[in-house]
């Protein structure tokens, strides 16, 4: 399927007579985005010092790359929120950088006030452009002067991420205090290790980051395969009863996403390493609560597949830790709720930071068309519902070459 000429709308249906395959199914996974992102930044930092010896080719990860290369004038990073964030840093740290950074009309919505206050206390130069504490941002760069500073963690790990990878270049290096109940921590450590392997000093203690002024050694990084993308392999497994091979995965990983591993071993899914990847087995898998309770505090981007899945399996679920949500490429738990009530999903009030919802008496015998809002992990999520649906349809599809060009293609795979 090419994703350059995908239409508005694509119907997804499976062959109910595909043939049984002995070999499991091998699905290439895309490398990590957020390893990738971070890579760049640093290598950019690092002027060069820092190699990468394969990147990812998500549109997040491509459009950061572009604007890199830019350091006057408008640079539009589209619907890429971790390109916003990385570079509102990147851009005020850097002295020859005189930019208008905007993105899309969702971009536009997203609050980045918590990033912006935080750099002006370090003396950036930031104004906005439009509302206040959104984009579009003017920013010119200037010698930043770092010291000691405190910020809400409650809000996205990115803000912390952005600022350390900067903090080795000011004068006094950086302290960060995190105050509040940190988000997405895995986040945070995947940045703090690999600051180091790239030759910088931090120091994580408690609640305090302290990043020390220093030098990029020369270092050649690889990216590994991208936990984000397998869990929506590992709902497809469970749906479609298909041993799959997840080519690339790590069980070393820097992504606080491998947690999944862990998950679905406690349900009883036969897992096993080997150089080509993992691979999974759901032959035993099984869910025995009467409902499936899950804090996503860490691991917030895996809530629309978990929601999804469970729903397939018309399961009770209640999940937590879902307040960076709402300001996501979409407001993520507003639109789980609105797509799956399409299949007399029922749900418990609405919660800005979890959602609870009854499938007992969901209905999937409906074709029924799923709105994406521009978000490409409600596309990938409501594309396990094939399996459980004679037929589906996804609005957007293109939606996925944000973080998984070819999803569409190794989902054919599987008879789809």
């Amino acid at each position: 399927m090419n994703i350059e000429n995908m239409p508005e709308e694509i119907i997804l249906s499976r062959d109910s007579i595909m043939k049984a395959v002995n070999s499991p199914i091998e699905i290439n996974l895309p490398l990590s985005k957020s390893i990738a992102n971070r890579l760049i930044i640093l290598q950019a930092l690092s002027k060069g010092k820092v190699q990468i010896e394969k990147l990812s080719d998500a549109e997040d990860t491509i459009l950061l790359s572009e604007a890199l290369k830019q350091s006057q004038g408008e640079v539009n990073i589209g619907h890429a929120g971790t390109a916003m964030r990385f570079l509102t840093a990147y851009y005020a740290s850097n002295p020859n950088a005189d930019v208008i950074l905007t993105g899309s009309g969702r971009m536009l919505q997203r609050p980045i006030k918590t990033l912006v206050n935080a750099l002006k206390k370090l003396d950036a130069e930031i104004s906005y452009l439009g509302n206040e504490g959104f984009p579009p941002l003017r920013i010119k760069g200037k010698q930043l002067k770092g010291g000691l500073l405190q910020i809400d963690s409650g809000v996205s790990s990115q803000y912390i991420s952005a600022l350390m990878m900067i903090a080795s270049q000011f004068d006094n290096g950086l302290k960060i205090e995190l105050q509040g109940d940190t988000v997405s921590m895995p986040y945070i450590t995947m940045t703090q290790k690999l600051l180091q392997l790239c030759g910088i000093e931090v120091e994580f203690k408690e609640k305090a980051i302290t990043i020390y002024k220093g030098d990029f050694i020369a270092k050649n990084l690889t990216v590994e395969a991208d936990w984000s993308a397998a869990a929506f392999w590992f709902g497809i497994s469970i749906l479609s009863a298909t041993k799959l091979m997840l080519k690339g995965l790590q069980s070393e990983s820097l992504q606080g996403d491998a947690w999944l591993l862990e998950w679905f071993q406690q349900q009883g899914m036969k897992l096993k390493f080997s150089k080509k990847g993992l691979l999974i087995d759901p032959s035993i898998f099984k869910l025995t609560e009467d409902i499936i309770l899950l804090d996503l505090t860490e691991y917030p981007d895996l809530a629309q597949m978990f929601c999804v899945l469970f729903s397939a399996l018309r399961k009770k679920f209640s999940i937590t830790g879902l307040q960076t949500l709402p300001i996501k490429e979409s407001n993520r738990i507003e639109a789980l709720r609105t797509e799956l009530s399409k299949f007399k999903v029922e749900f418990q009030p609405y919660s800005s930071d979890s959602i609870s919802g009854d499938a007992t008496n969901a209905d999937f015998s409906l074709h029924q068309s799923i709105a994406t809002y521009q978000d490409h992990r409600m596309a990938m999520s409501f594309a396990l519902l094939v399996f459980v649906c004679n037929k589906i349809t996804i609005q957007q599809p293109e939606v996925v070459v944000k973080s998984y060009p070819g999803f569409w293609k190794d989902l054919e795979k599987l008879g789809v």
